[in-house]
């Protein structure tokens, strides 16, 4: 998962800047590739879901917070952070460097199972880029 030490502006991840509504920083990204946002004019934090695209708008206003918050909730860690899976991914390809992600080939929506064996791991912007194009994501 990565944290960004300074948020960027929601139009640097392209096309998903059309579905962010008022949500126009970006402030993290999991490992799979779905990132968090933040509205700065009511200081919330929102999650974008990238595979079936979601904007999904949390009561937290604080990054660490909200981030324990999803690793204290098993069944939200298990969807959303997916440590377990983390863990076999890595030993299999390798650690994560930083801004790389985990993903599933081909993407679960052009036919791919979204089973563990198919994973490999990437730019977290390109795949954000390929993953919102192949969605038809911001037309």
């Amino acid at each position: 998962m990565g944290i960004l030490e300074k948020p960027i502006d929601i139009k640097d991840l392209g096309c998903w800047s059309g579905i962010s509504k008022d949500f126009t920083q970006v402030i993290g990204y999991t490992n799979y590739g779905n990132f968090f946002l933040k509205n700065t004019k009511i200081n919330i934090i929102a999650i974008l879901y990238t595979i079936e695209p979601e904007v999904v708008e949390t009561n937290f206003t604080d990054i660490k917070e909200f981030i324990n918050a999803l690793s204290s909730d098993k069944d939200i860690e298990a969807e959303l952070l997916r440590s377990s899976d983390t863990s076999i991914l890595t030993s299999r390809l390798g650690e994560l460097q930083d801004k790389e992600v985990f993903y599933p080939e081909p993407y679960p929506f052009l036919g791919g199972s979204g089973e563990l064996e198919t994973y490999s791991k990437g730019s977290v912007w390109a795949f954000a880029e390929l993953v919102g194009i192949s969605q038809g994501v911001g037309n």
